[in-house]
């Protein structure tokens, strides 16, 4: 298969991932936007609340990830009876740590009042962020599904319920945030009930799909079975945990961050805000063509060829950092409209504005390391990447951006200009580490 074919599936790919990721990002922003009409102190609330839950979010949907790459390999194999255990078996451990996410989230709500926060802000946010720790059984739930369809590169199932999800959102929110169609006015506890009622929404609509499509029925999804093969589980957890630790690192080091910015000023940390949230948006994109990479080269290594999975993985890499350095582009040009849209302070827009040019250069780096992560974790590569990952973040990062930022009183742009060092690392590394497993090595199906 020559190298345009290879790019051309893994955008094909990519695109319906993304499309999903923009989907579950703009079912946030509808909720900031809602839970905001209800004033401050709610938006706070509900903010903090997902601050916490992200936390754990993170961990869970990392173990998930491994499903996709395992699936594609063992398709590509012939081997559809892997497939379908590996379906079932994942499901057991994705709903088994749950569970156990949702109890860590119960334990937080009892630590919270003692975390020196504004304590009406807490009255609002425990009972809030109650129920949507519940909600971390359909999210598992539905990536299951989600991560199994993905893997035989049926990614536009999961677009699909994403976008619907979106308008089941609003609707929720519409009926339980302010008390319609005869409903009591529930406000931010009401914001809770839809995001729980929604993500249940994407979840069995998932499952129906996955158990009632015929493009499913050679891998047998409703066989389910409690006899466990401790090797499967072994396998999965191997690539899961370390990728659910690449994930927290990385969230746990950009929340670290706004601690840092926090200490040099206000109208630091409001742009800060804004310059990052535009980043988010434009990860997605490098987040979306990765977990493309994980099951195009995950194929590939189902069939034991290098030479492919290399060709393969280079497609991925191409694509991303094209996709982010079109994104930089964008982020330098249109600069100041893009954080006018979040506030009117000439203040923050001016910082905000440099920011963004930082975040632009960047860009190429995050798209590269992605989809590095991404296409190792594809050739069942994840313990390397993951202290790639965390000498990126707390070795690089953050030191350098302390160091520049607080000690060398460069401000909020020497904290951005660590990002830079990091993500920059990791771009390399995990370049040259795919180069070298892939390009003229052997590979071997553990």
């Amino acid at each position: 298969m020559n190298f345009s074919t290879h790019l051309k599936r893994t955008t094909n790919l990519a695109i319906p991932i993304i499309i999903g990721q923009l989907g579950h990002m703009g079912m946030a922003v509808v909720d900031n936007l809602m839970i905001g009409q209800l004033g401050a102190v709610h938006l706070a609330a509900s903010s903090l609340a997902n601050a916490i839950f992200i936390q754990f979010m993170i961990l869970g949907l990392g173990l998930t990830f491994a499903l996709s790459p395992l699936v594609a390999a063992a398709n590509r194999h012939g081997n559809e009876q892997e497939c379908s255990s590996l379906l079932h078996h994942s499901l057991f451990i994705n709903m088994a740590a749950a569970f156990i996410l949702f109890g860590f989230i119960e334990i937080a709500v009892v630590i919270l009042p003692h975390l020196g926060q504004e304590e009406q802000v807490v009255s609002y946010t425990i009972p809030y962020l109650q129920i949507i720790a519940a909600s971390m059984i359909p999210i598992m739930f539905f990536q299951t599904y989600r991560q199994f369809s993905d893997g035989l590169t049926y990614a536009r199932p999961a677009m699909y319920i994403m976008l619907i999800a979106n308008l089941v959102n609003v609707f929720l929110n519409w009926i339980f945030i302010f008390g319609n169609l005869g409903f009591p006015r529930l406000e931010l506890n009401g914001a809770g009930i839809a995001t729980f009622g929604t993500r249940t929404f994407a979840g069995f609509a998932m499952f129906i799909y996955v158990l009632k499509s015929k493009r499913f029925s050679q891998f047998n999804p409703r066989n389910f079975s409690l006899n466990f093969h401790k090797k499967l589980v072994k396998k999965i957890l191997q690539i899961g945990i370390p990728t659910s630790m690449q994930s927290f690192l990385e969230v746990v080091a950009f929340t670290s961050v706004a601690f840092i910015i926090g200490w040099i000023g206000t109208y630091e940390l409001a742009a800060h805000q804004i310059a990052l949230t535009m980043a988010s948006v434009t990860f997605m994109f490098a987040s979306g063509i990765s977990h493309a990479s994980a099951i195009r080269v995950g194929a590939e290594y189902g069939k034991e060829q290098a030479g492919e999975t290399w060709i393969a993985g280079k497609s991925a890499f191409l694509l991303s950092a094209s996709i982010m350095g079109v994104n930089g582009i964008l982020f330098i040009v249109f600069r100041y409209p893009l954080v006018g849209m979040f506030i009117d302070n000439p203040t923050v827009q001016e910082i905000a504005a440099g920011l963004l040019i930082i975040a632009a250069l960047f860009q190429v780096f995050d798209g590269v390391q992605a989809v590095g992560v991404g296409a190792l974790r594809g050739i069942q590569d994840v313990k390397i990447p993951t202290i790639i990952v965390f000498i990126s973040y707390w070795v690089l990062s953050i030191p350098i951006g302390y160091l520049l930022g607080i000690v060398l009183q460069f401000g909020v742009d020497g904290v951005w200009y660590g990002f830079v060092s990091g993500l920059g690392s990791a771009a390399i590394m995990l370049a040259l580490r795919f180069r070298k497993k892939t390009k003229n090595e052997p590979l071997t199906i553990v």
